[in-house]
């Protein structure tokens, strides 16, 4: 009896250790959320980038945000949080491998690296009709940076793997994304459209590859020990 029954356990462990990154959401609420995201960015280039009056808007919002406080420390903010946010993911990356749960750290690799592929190959691809010279003629839609930090954010929430302190984590690191997003802005590094680009570059690839590793939380709870 004890021969047959001890296998059940180390099976029961990987079960709880796998649903513990499951985020709390189904397959067909990520997809659906990915597609929302892919409707958005669609929208948010052919209104903001190609349009006059997008374009006109862009560039006065992206002036008064040169007013706000800090602005001349602008480059460090925005280059601090995804370093900071890339230093704690990894630091979950490599305690989820320990606890063998592999998968979701390879989602949020992947989601990482094309998130910052993606983006840059999207901005060389997508045209920026010429309006009259609204800030900087050249396309800087959608911003890697902020594409890239979205990507490290979704991979802290994903890969917390436990219940302790993870609504204070998500309002941190949600902070930390508005930050970021703030001084892309505030430091003439990007417009307005090109951050809000960028974080649904990411939203898009996110809910399609946890949809693919098949970490919502349907799929990934646990069954009771048999």
């Amino acid at each position: 009896m004890d021969a047959t029954a001890r296998p059940a356990a180390p099976r029961a462990d990987r079960a709880l250790s796998r649903s513990a990154y499951a985020v709390p959401l189904s397959r067909t609420q990520l997809l659906a959320a990915a597609a929302v995201s892919v409707v958005g960015f669609a929208l948010v280039y052919l209104v903001e980038v190609c349009t006059r009056a997008g374009q006109r808007q862009d560039v006065v919002v992206f002036a008064r945000f040169q007013a706000l406080p800090l602005g001349e420390h602008a480059g460090l903010i925005r280059d601090g949080v995804p370093i900071a946010l890339g230093a704690v993911a990894l630091v979950l990356g490599v305690r989820a491998v320990a606890r063998r749960a592999a998968r979701p750290v390879v989602a949020q690799a992947l989601v990482v690296a094309l998130a910052a592929v993606g983006s840059e190959l999207l901005k060389a691809t997508l045209p920026r009709p010429f309006h009259g010279t609204f800030a900087y003629v050249e396309n800087t839609f959608p911003s890697s940076h902020m594409a890239t930090t979205t990507a490290l954010a979704c991979a802290v929430l994903v890969l917390w793997g436990t219940a302790r302190w993870r609504p204070e984590v998500a309002f941190v690191v949600v902070l930390l994304m508005l930050v970021a997003g703030i001084y892309n802005v505030t430091g003439f590094a990007h417009r307005p459209s090109d951050v809000v680009g960028g974080v649904l570059v990411a939203t898009v690839l996110e809910g399609f590859t946890l949809a693919a590793f098949g970490l919502g939380a349907r799929r990934l709870a646990p069954s009771p020990p048999t």
